[in-house]
């Protein structure tokens, strides 16, 4: 879900500085993190910004920069925009729809293996134990998939700006739902008044009574 906010951000704010590292630090793009900092720190020094310069082949380095490793940041540059060029592109078409919309969203996610990576981290926190953190990762990518199969069916061909779609994402992802078992001992014991034993109860329900009447209590 970052991820996506990240993108959409990206692309409506021309690549500004913030969304472009936020896009890259939600953990599901091809760079590395360590990758990502060195990038981040030469756009800093250099003041890269906007999607032009992005466009534009890193040569320069900065005072305290060995010019060694400018051919280091442009190959990082020249990834970072294969990642996400197909993407921009498909949306960026005019008579732009719902449909292209959620149709390009599809299909850089399924370029990015997301539904693989989480698949991953379910595997990692199953094995850590976190069980709800589990369930919630097994659940995610299949919950969006839906969401855009709901927009392309309800307003498919329905024309949209970056804008509104970003909007309109943004109220589907916040109305997503996904339901998970606690993964602590609570439970619900069913029983009759006369066997059951209890303790640490938090909530008890009598079925039957009424009033100063118990069902079972003196043969009534």
């Amino acid at each position: 879900v970052e991820c996506i906010r990240a993108l959409w951000d990206m692309q409506i704010s021309g690549f500004a500085y913030e969304s472009v590292f936020r896009y890259l630090r939600c953990g599901l793009s091809e760079l590395l993190e360590a990758e990502v900092d060195e990038l981040e720190n030469y756009c800093l020094a250099l003041g890269i910004r906007g999607r032009k310069a992005w466009e534009q082949p890193f040569l320069r380095h900065s005072p305290h920069m060995d010019p060694a490793r400018v051919p280091e940041m442009e190959a990082l540059r020249k990834r970072f925009m294969a990642e996400i060029g197909p993407f921009t592109e498909a949306i960026r078409v005019s008579g732009r729809t719902v449909a292209v919309c959620c149709s390009a969203l599809y299909e850089f996610l399924v370029s990015l293996s997301v539904q693989q990576k989480l698949e991953k981290r379910r595997l990692r926190f199953e094995a850590e134990g976190e069980a709800a953190m589990a369930r919630e990762y097994a659940q995610i990518y299949r919950t969006v998939m839906d969401l855009l199969d709901k927009l392309v069916e309800i307003l498919g061909e329905e024309k949209i700006s970056l804008k509104d779609f970003r909007q309109l994402m943004e109220t589907g992802l916040q109305g997503l739902r996904i339901g998970i078992i606690p993964p602590t001992a609570d439970q619900v014991l069913v029983g009759d008044v006369v066997r059951t034993r209890l303790n640490r109860v938090r909530a008890l329900f009598f079925v039957g009574v009424n009033e100063d009447s118990i069902p079972g209590k003196g043969g009534g």
